[in-house]
């Protein structure tokens, strides 16, 4: 059986390849606090920002290699398609898929519908990123993780709702040493 200490959960925010995202470039801070939700609960977690470009898929398996399972921030932007094929590459490697952020928040069927989707979690990761982590795991009930929406059968989804804003005094710190900051100053080059 599979423990929290052995897994490591990658967090993607892939976005796509245009000068107004390479002059607007900034981190990614949604998965920055979602990492560290996971860090406080000793689980291995990786991040990365990418923009996609024609190795896209050579640095997916490079930083995918191992995981447990891979989130992906969503927007529904441009970005969204990028997000899309990653998620399918990702898949075809054998790999547990799941979305976070905005797009997933709010259209969970419609993002269920990609097949190479596994599960949505809603609102804020306080809410629910670990609770996740031990569903999946199989230690709690899907009914203890709000917010989590997913493929039960072929064509069934399960759909919860959103979970309640988290309280101040629960809010969790970005983990910006898990992120290498160079591309935010040096814009002009990439």
């Amino acid at each position: 059986m599979v423990s929290i200490e052995n897994i490591k959960i990658v967090l993607i925010n892939i976005e796509s390849n245009t000068e107004r995202v390479k002059r607007q470039f900034s981190p990614p801070f949604g998965i920055l606090v979602a990492a560290s939700v996971l860090r406080k609960q000793n689980i291995d977690v990786s991040i990365k920002h990418i923009i996609e470009d024609d190795k896209i898929e050579n640095t997916l398996f490079s930083i995918c290699q191992g995981a447990f399972a891979v989130g992906f921030s969503t927007m529904t932007s441009s970005n969204l398609l990028p997000t899309i094929r990653a998620t399918k590459y990702v898949k075809s490697l054998g790999l547990y898929t799941f979305w976070g952020g905005i797009h997933a928040t709010l259209l969970p069927e419609l993002s269920l519908k990609e097949p190479s989707l596994d599960a949505v979690l809603r609102g804020e990761a306080e809410s629910n990123l670990y609770q996740f982590v031990l569903w999946r795991l199989g230690k709690i009930d899907s009914n203890s993780v709000k917010g989590l929406c997913f493929k039960k059968n072929i064509g069934d989804i399960i759909v919860s709702d959103i979970p309640l804003p988290v309280a101040e005094n629960e809010l969790s710190f970005h983990s910006f040493d898990l992120l290498d900051l160079t591309a935010y100053y040096e814009k002009d080059n990439l």
